[in-house]
């Protein structure tokens, strides 16, 4: 009668070891696919650097990563705010960016008026 409590005590708990082990692909694979995101974020970050009148400037926050929401190719896009000096030498404030896996790059204040409204949502709503 001892071994049948044992064998289910064993039992228990290599089907809890296993659990664990099954879990931690998953979180190995999630920790491989974080560096590709921090490579992409400082390439297409690297881009939209380069089209500011002072690059050394630049303060960026609260950028993510995006899937477009194009049906023909989705692209992954860098989404953002960044804050840089002007050509008076003064900081302007906070704009929306967004920059393309294609390498284009759209900052809020030098689209047409009203259109980076109607581009933020396809660029930028699907965060990854």
């Amino acid at each position: 009668m001892r071994t049948l409590p044992a064998t289910l005590v064993c039992w228990t708990l290599a089907a809890g070891c296993c659990g664990a082990f099954a879990a931690d692909p998953a979180k190995a694979a999630a920790g491989k696919a974080q560096p590709t995101h921090k490579r992409q974020i400082e390439r297409l970050r690297k881009l939209m650097i380069e089209n500011l009148k002072d690059p050394e400037s630049a303060r960026v926050k609260g950028e993510f990563l995006s899937l477009s929401d194009t049906s023909d190719a989705p692209q992954v896009s860098l989404c953002g705010n960044v804050n840089a000096k002007n050509s008076y030498g003064g900081y302007g404030g906070f704009e929306r960016f967004m920059v393309r896996e294609d390498g284009r790059v759209l900052f809020e204040a030098l689209e047409p008026a009203g259109a980076f409204v109607y581009i933020w949502p396809v660029w930028c709503g699907k965060p990854l």
